[in-house]
């Protein structure tokens, strides 16, 4: 059978090959190559269309076809349409001008949008656009559409947090995005409906992609931030490269120092037959440090193969100090009060190990990835109650988390007929240990392990046909989890899965509009601390654990996306099934004392809308994103059906002004109104951000001057439903900042690594 399969896709790849074809190249009026132009083939005789493509990423196009007589038409938004005379074979590099207009006294000079789609994603073009000037990577995915960054956290409109790609490979951890200047970055690719190729637990892909360097030699970068909240803080970069022919050896190192406070006020409702109130004020004060490095090469042996590794280590070191005061209400009455404080130290320790080859033989692309990651998690805590009423206590635990990851992937795609065929496999190995105890056996002990193995293989099929692109994948995913408590494998919480999860994407141009609609099925498996059995003091009536018996959640997706220009908007619809939320429940019948943990919740509906509008007017580059998220879950609520469907709007209005000096005034402000997401109600709020920024010496010096939340206007008030409880918090944290980051480039040059990792979907569970 597989000779077979084979034999047919060769039979077509060869009578492909022998259909007669135009190629060439779209260059601009500074002879730098033009992605997504349109390059079609008519008829001489009534204009009537033939056949037609979009350039490449490096501007080149081919387009099949048998007819020796017509009319070559090239366009691009901003650019005057071009007509030359269609001949086989390739007719060279096809030079663009730009459209200009004189309107009265006004002069209106086309540009290329900031936002297109391709292919499966919506393609944001940074190089050359004031998205350049404004800081960080970080910084840019907070003006994408669709895409939205929330305290230091990226999410992606209806689909939560992205798997992110630098240069095919996967971001390890949030820090990366601010190691990577804006400059930096070629475009951004945000994908709504990831395909088979990417894991069944991935929603949204965002894929960032730097501009090819040049030269060779020994180049490094530092990076210095130095910022107040209502502490001062720092962090030191600085990033090494060497390049000589086909090798490139790289290194970093970073040191960062941090320290924050937060405030919650709260309180917690318990209906039974008497009223149980708990009203908690808490202070919070963190320090935080960063000491990472890494290590690695790449070594291209020749245009068509290419190996390299990287050796990354991170520790993070944590202290937390707290106080609080806790009355207890019954009926109205006081009950007691509890003064307390408390101490934690922890540190989390990860070493990765990551493996790559990317290689082409004959028309066969092939790409592996090898993974090993092993972390270390502690944390001491130590907690001192005073009670008017009841008796003091001293709480002391202490857990220690190992896991161990061992992953590879395989992915080989090779052309058919009008498209590309890829197919694949990965498989990961997983071993963790969860040790936690309580000297003062308040909360129990424990000692679990868990082992999973996990294998998927996977197909997709990319065709153009005309006009239209389909893409369409199917993958197979087993799991194997296996859960132990003290050496002995429970049964219940022990299972295996598996799982097809199909896609299809289809895209039509209507004429000036660019129109995508898009179906997948994901999966969301639960976090491995999720699922700990492990049981957290807060106070001596709130605990905090993780769920066994926790089931992964299910979610079909249908999306539509349309362009026009500098106009894009989208319409996502997903049924959800088994989601996981927030709960809270009684800890050992005790109904005194509430339980806080992750449960699965019944089948709901979500609809989120989106449109963004980003036009040019001269140096004037406004942004404006609307979009809506609503939804129709039902909880159980002091034993009735409460409805959480209250929409959520959310508004962002970005402003990016060209000063003199060519230097950049950003100003930022975005609001989301009260709604309902999970089993939550949020109360409103809104910021307001302000930044200037500035290059030196042809972009070798930058410095950016910011300050976040200027009004100090941030806070998360929300309110949970739960069983018989309602929870109320308001989170105060130092979201105010006045930061400046002075970076300097010497002999830039930026590594070649292709590596894309494996076990992607693990580590984002750790």
């Amino acid at each position: 059978m597989k000779r077979i399969v084979l034999v047919s896709m060769m039979c077509l790849v060869a009578i492909a090959s022998t259909a007669q074809g135009i190629s060439g190249r779209v260059i601009d009026e500074q002879a730098q190559p033009m992605p997504f132009a349109n390059v079609v083939l008519v008829s001489r005789a009534d204009s009537a269309f033939i056949a037609g493509v979009v350039t490449k990423d490096d501007g080149t196009f081919s387009i099949s076809t048998d007819k020796q007589d017509g009319l070559l038409k090239v366009t691009s938004v901003g650019y005057t349409t071009k007509f030359l005379d269609a001949r086989t074979g390739n007719v060279g590099d096809i030079q663009m001008q730009p459209d200009t207009q004189m309107l009265g006294e006004v002069v209106v000079k086309g540009s290329r949008p900031l936002v297109k789609m391709k292919d499966d994603a919506l393609v944001t073009t940074v190089e050359g656009s004031y998205l350049s000037k404004t800081g960080t990577a970080g910084d840019v995915l907070g003006k994408i559409p669709g895409v939205i960054s929330n305290h230091g956290g990226v999410e992606v409109l209806g689909r939560g947090t992205p798997l992110i790609y630098i240069n095919g490979r996967q971001m390890r951890n949030q820090s990366e995005l601010d190691q990577l200047s804006s400059d930096q970055i070629k475009d951004v690719e945000v994908v709504m409906t990831p395909g088979a190729k990417y894991d069944a637990t991935v929603k949204a892909v965002i894929r960032i992609k730097t501009i090819r360097p040049v030269g060779e030699g020994f180049s490094f970068n530092s990076r210095t931030v130095a910022g107040v909240n209502h502490y001062v803080y720092g962090l030191e970069e600085l990033n090494l490269n060497y390049r000589t022919g086909g090798l490139d050896i790289f290194g970093m190192a970073e040191y960062e120092n941090r320290r924050s406070r937060q405030t919650n006020d709260s309180r917690q409702d318990t209906y039974l037959q008497s009223h149980y109130q708990q009203n908690s004020l808490m202070h919070y004060y963190n320090k935080n440090q960063m000491l990472a490095g890494k290590l690695g090469f790449n070594y291209m042996l020749n245009d068509k193969h290419s190996i390299g590794m990287t050796y990354t280590v991170t520790s993070r070191p944590n202290r937390q100090t707290s106080d609080y005061f806790t009355t207890m209400l019954i009926g109205q009455q006081t009950d007691d009060q509890i003064t307390g404080r408390g101490k934690v130290d922890g540190d989390d320790i990860q070493h990765i190990i990551s493996g790559y080859y990317a290689g082409q033989t004959g028309k066969w692309s092939l790409d592996a990835n090898a993974d090993v990651l092993l972390q270390k998690q502690n944390s001491d805590n130590l907690t001192f109650e005073d009670a008017t009423q009841g008796d003091n206590r001293t709480v002391t635990t202490r857990n220690d988390v190992k896991n161990r990851l061992y992953a590879a992937k395989f992915v080989a795609g090779h052309p058919l007929w009008k498209g590309k065929l890829e197919i694949g496999a990965e498989g990961s190995y997983v071993h963790r240990t969860d040790v936690f105890g309580n000297v003062e056996n308040i909360i129990s002990a424990s000692d679990t392990k868990i082992e999973e193995n996990s294998t998927a293989a996977f197909v997709q099929l990319m065709q153009r046909l005309n006009k239209l692109m389909l893409i369409a994948g199917l993958r197979y995913e087993f799991l194997d989890s296996r859960y132990y408590e003290g050496g002995v494998k429970m049964g219940d919480e022990s299972r295996t899965y598996s799982d097809l999860f199909p896609s299809l994407m289809l895209m039509y141009p209507l004429k000036n509009v660019r129109a995508r609609l898009s179906y997948s099925r994901n999966i969301n498996r639960p976090a491995f601390s999720q699922l700990s059995g492990n049981v957290k003091y807060i106070n001596r009536y709130t605990y905090e654990s993780g769920n066994p018996y926790l089931k992964p959640s299910y979610r079909d997706n249908l999306s539509l996306a349309l362009n026009y220009k500098w106009l894009t908007g989208m319409i996502d619809y997903a049924r959800v099934h088994d989601y996981i939320i927030t709960s809270y429940s009684s800890y050992k019948d005790d109904p005194t004392i509430a339980l806080l943990r992750k449960d699965n919740a019944r089948s709901y509906d979500n609809l989120s809308l989106m449109v963004s509008v980003a036009p040019t007017f001269g140096k004037y580059h406004p942004q404006l994103m609307v979009a809506t998220q609503m939804q129709n879950l039902e909880v159980q609520y002091r034993g009735e059906t409460k409805k959480m469907n209250s929409p959520m709007t959310i508004v962002r209005f970005n402003n990016a002004i060209n000063l003199p000096f060519d230097s950049w005034l950003n100003a930022d402000f975005s609001w989301r109104s009260a709604g309902d997401t999970e089993n939550i109600h949020l109360a409103q709020s809104w910021q307001f951000d302000i930044s200037l920024y500035k290059a030196f010496w042809n972009d070798r010096l930058t410095v950016k001057l910011a300050c976040t939340d200027l009004f100090g206007s941030i806070r998360q008030k929300a309110t949970i439903y739960s069983d018989i409880r309602e929870i109320y918090l308001d989170k105060r944290l130092d979201t105010r900042n006045l930061e400046l980051t002075v970076r300097y480039n010497f002999n830039p040059a930026k590594s070649k690594y292709r590596g894309q990792g494996a076990g992607n979907d693990v580590k984002s569970r750790f």
